[in-house]
């Protein structure tokens, strides 16, 4: 008679343990499985089981232990033997006691093990299994939790499997062939659900199978299936799937699609790198006075500029910046305007502006553009022409012109609004003007930017004059 070890002896004892003592077999037991002595491990399983069935407490120690981890070794599907059921069968017992507190999943863990019942070749087995499912399927819980996770999947499979798919699947020996009694009763079970639920879109995977079973199966198999179909296509449930031309065209559509999506992706990836090459930045402020009797600049504490006019008299001048390769914004904001007589816009970079002039003057107005305040009603002055439609300014409302030099377009805001009369075409080097007449009138110039982005959207009644 072999002399039993000192491990065999605790472990022996455990029907006399306590819950704490059983917690400390487990360690014990968690070597024996992760050992490379395949005689040790079927005692083990056996004694981890009995310690689960007796004493649910231990969990903490089973998890301790990281037993799941060390059971995955055992849980192979292609696992024939006695490990393979104990092991799955500790851990559908340890799920169970988890109380899991949705309905759905938790009637899984009843569902599951009919389900391995069906599919059983004992067809006694199998069809009292199948029995038992149909009863509960009157249970909306039960019936929710079939369609919810996975059991029409399930179907879908073995409905579908041919010989020779089971043969590439499976290393036994043994005849795989799924049985007919299987195949009937998991189609006893869908027609039963068919007739029972309401929402029956989750069954349009099975059209396929069911009407290849209609036209090529025997029997009760082809009834059931007619009878499956005919529910269906009473709801108006209608396969979803493609032919072999259809996954074709939509995989080719796809793979367009897709490279189109990369080469737009590479796009914006190239137009973010320059962007951030091209961050705001404020310029410098000056101004080209052509009449210094008349215009002070006076530089501010914050940055600012303030231009004041000491007589009343037309006269206009621009910012010393040049606009180039880029995008450029003015914010000003005037005072003592008298109801708007003030203007902004740009002039040609090759134009020196004289003294006294006014942008819609004559032989001036080829050079220029100008957006008029309120006393003009807003109007836009080239070219001796006047265009209306954007809203008038006057005192104390900030006024903003926008110069984009590859786009060539020149787009002003009063208050922030985008206004709609603008200039398009301008092909060339200018820079930004500003018109007052009246004594003691001023105006504050509160930035000069070179913009990252430009700001131009599309905006109602939009009217793009030509440079």
């Amino acid at each position: 008679m072999q002399k039993k070890s000192q491990r065999d002896i605790k472990i022996d004892s455990n029907d006399k343990k306590s819950e704490s003592d059983y917690a400390e077999v487990l360690p014990l037991l968690a070597l024996d499985l992760k050992s490379s002595n395949k005689n040790l491990h079927i005692p083990a399983l056996n004694r981890v089981l009995n310690i689960i069935l007796k004493s649910p407490e231990c969990l903490d120690e089973f998890y301790n232990q990281e037993m799941p981890s060390v059971l995955q070794r055992f849980l192979s599907p292609n696992e024939q033997g006695e490990k393979y059921v104990l092991s799955t069968t500790i851990l559908h017992i340890v799920g169970v006691y988890e109380k899991v507190t949705d309905d759905v999943v938790r009637a899984n863990a009843a569902i599951e093990p009919l389900i391995q019942i069906i599919h059983s070749p004992n067809e006694g087995r199998s069809s009292s299994a199948c029995t038992t499912l149909m009863n509960l399927i009157y249970n909306i819980i039960i019936r929710s939790s079939l369609i919810q996770t996975g059991f029409l999947g399930i179907v879908h499979h073995t409905l579908a499997l041919k010989p020779e798919e089971l043969k590439k699947s499976s290393s036994s020996s043994e005849d795989e062939t799924v049985p007919n009694h299987v195949k009937l009763g998991l189609l006893e079970i869908v027609l039963r659900l068919a007739e029972i639920e309401q929402d029956l879109q989750p069954f349009d995977d099975l059209i396929p199978i069911l009407d290849e079973l209609k036209t090529n199966g025997e029997g009760n198999m082809k009834s059931k299936a007619k009878k499956i179909l005919k529910i269906l296509n009473g709801e108006g449930i209608a396969a979803s799937y493609l032919s072999d031309k259809e996954k074709i065209d939509r995989i080719r559509k796809l793979e367009q699609s897709n490279r189109r999506l990369e080469e737009e992706n590479a796009l914006l990836k190239e137009e973010t790198e320059k962007l951030k090459s091209k961050r705001t930045k404020d310029l410098t402020m000056e101004i080209i006075n052509p009449d210094t009797e008349d215009i002070i600049s006076t530089p501010k504490f914050n940055g600012q500029l303030k231009i004041s006019k000491k007589l009343s008299k037309t006269n206009t001048f621009s910012l010393s910046q040049v606009l180039e390769n880029g995008v450029y914004a003015i914010e000003a904001e005037f005072f003592n305007s008298h109801d708007g007589y003030v203007m902004v816009g740009v002039v040609r970079d090759s134009f020196q502006i004289p003294a006294g002039i006014h942008p819609n003057l004559a032989g001036c107005n080829q050079h220029m553009v100008g957006f008029a305040g309120k006393v003009w009603g807003g109007v836009v002055y080239y070219k001796g022409s006047s265009t209306p439609g954007n809203t008038s300014f006057a005192d104390s409302q900030i006024v903003k012109a926008e110069y984009d030099s590859e786009k060539g377009t020149l787009i002003f805001f009063v208050a922030g609004t985008q206004q709609p009369v603008c200039m398009t075409g301008i092909k060339e080097k200018v820079r930004f003007i500003i018109y007052m007449y009246y004594a003691d009138s001023y105006c504050i110039i509160k930035s000069l930017k070179n913009l990252a982005i430009p700001t131009l959207r599309h905006v109602a009644n939009e009217n793009f004059i030509q440079w």
